[in-house]
């Protein structure tokens, strides 16, 4: 919901201009047919997962709604809220089959991020003729084109450099307890110097379980660095890979 809401600005502020009249019914016209695709592609991904699994997969509502968005965001502003809603439709629908696609491909997307932001952008780039008079079919597929190769070829160079160097793949260990564990993504690592805006430090619970939450310290000298996670989306792949380990005996109350 937080990336829904953030559509608004990302496809209104496509338009750069609220000088005039125009602009600004362009802009509201914007902002419905961007409701309107998404609502389309959760509403549909909820009607196909209920035929498929006769259940709705809340997961794959919320994917569609990101599909919906997705596929809208070539062309927001040409469509009628029935085509924008199609189109965000057609978005929800795609994620629905390309999800489990992937999952017979042993492709690991955990968060769907494949579907949504490569499929459904392909398709919406190419809906992008339906509405758009002034675009052409042979148009958008070379923009397809030239955007993939670049995306692949500079991710393949990024992630070979990566994996030569720092590595890209966590232990095997840590597979098996799961990323989403405290040793997992997020690791510390231990400092003893002085911090320059604040301090993050860890302290257990009062319970004394090891339940860490954060604290800021402006008094202590001992503090922790959280490292960055990466986040990128499409056809590239976060991977945070951190180095140090916090060990029970360095946490203070």
């Amino acid at each position: 919901f937080i990336l829904w809401m953030g559509w608004f600005g990302f496809n209104g502020g496509s338009q750069l201009y609220m000088d005039t009249a125009a602009n600004v019914t362009d802009i509201s016209r914007i902002f419905s047919n961007t409701n309107a695709a998404a609502s389309g592609g959760a509403i549909a991904a909820m009607i196909v997962t209920q035929l498929l699994y006769k259940k709705v997969d809340l997961t794959m509502v919320l994917n569609g709604a990101l599909a919906g968005l997705v596929s809208i965001t070539a062309e927001p502003l040409t469509p009628s809220l029935g085509a924008a809603t199609l189109i965000g439709a057609v978005g929800g629908i795609i994620v629905v089959f390309a999800v489990p696609f992937l999952d017979k491909l042993k492709v690991d997307d955990v968060v769907g991020a494949i579907p949504v932001h490569l499929f459904a952008g392909i398709w919406g780039t190419l809906a992008v003729v339906l509405t758009n008079p002034d675009a052409t079919l042979g148009g958008q597929l070379i923009s397809i084109i030239i955007v993939g190769v670049f995306v692949f070829v500079v991710s393949a160079i990024v992630w070979s450099i990566l994996k030569a160097t720092i590595g890209i793949r966590v232990s095997e260990e840590e597979e098996i307890m799961g990323l989403d564990n405290w040793w997992g993504f997020f690791r510390f690592e231990w400092c003893r110097s002085q911090a320059i805006f604040c301090r993050l430090g860890l302290r257990r619970d009062i319970a004394g379980k090891d339940n860490y939450s954060f604290i800021v310290s402006r008094n202590r000298a001992d503090c922790v660095f959280l490292c960055p996670l990466v986040y990128c989306v499409g056809m590239n792949f976060a991977v945070a890979h951190c180095f140090a380990k916090v060990s029970d005996d360095r946490i203070y109350d």
